[in-house]
């Protein structure tokens, strides 16, 4: 993700579909900014509708900080992998269990291209 110019900001309000969905805005914003995710060749705003809540949130989190925000929090993690906080519980051996591990991280990119690239299909 790039850091947002006024023009980002300022071009998506002519948009129709922001004008008839002032929700959409956030959508466009981040197509704009957002370079790269994972092995996806572009982003446009069908790559960010097709994200989950979860993933929209941290990418909404993510340019807060970018743009608006302390610059140091990135360098020390500030933006958290899994943003409900959820602990993967561990199995007998003491080792995370994976059925019960939250898709964060890569395993969540993953899951991302791979909705994506079904929507492309």
């Amino acid at each position: 993700m790039r850091l947002a110019t006024a023009r980002d900001e300022i071009e998506p309000l002519r948009d129709l579909r922001v004008q008839e969905n002032d929700a959409y805005l956030t959508v466009v914003i981040l197509a704009r900014v957002v370079t790269q995710l994972g092995s996806l060749p572009s982003v446009n705003t069908k790559v960010i509708e097709g994200l989950f809540a979860s993933d929209l949130a941290y990418l909404q989190d993510l340019y807060g900080i970018i743009n608006f925000g302390d610059p140091s929090v990135l360098e020390q993690g500030g933006v958290a992998a899994d943003p409900f906080g959820e602990e993967p519980e561990e199995d007998q051996a003491g080792e995370p269990d994976e059925e019960s591990e939250p898709a964060t991280g890569r395993r969540r990119l993953g899951m991302v291209e791979e909705v994506v690239q079904a929507q492309e299909d």
